[in-house]
């Protein structure tokens, strides 16, 4: 899976290299920042022994690193509403 990523990661590389590469930092920013939120955000809540948890895999990367912060809310709340 890691592999996958990478080569994502490389080929947004290529295509974007040039005149978009603010978007491809901040693409990455906000992808990295999302993929350290998911971990706390599941450490506290197994921590509190909820079983809500998110993965981590591409398709949450991506929702993260397009959308930020509203993403991952947006990821939690179908996971809640999954679950109920």
């Amino acid at each position: 899976m890691l592999m996958i990523v990478l080569m994502c990661g490389v080929l947004l590389m290529i295509v974007l290299r040039g005149k978009r590469t603010e978007i491809m930092i901040g693409f990455v920013l906000r992808a990295l920042c999302g993929l350290v939120c998911i971990y706390v955000v599941n450490y506290v809540m197994l921590h509190f022994q909820y079983q809500g948890t998110i993965g981590v895999n591409p398709y949450t990367l991506l929702a993260s690193g397009l959308l930020g912060l509203p993403g991952l809310i947006a990821l939690y709340a179908i996971k809640i509403i999954s679950l109920l």
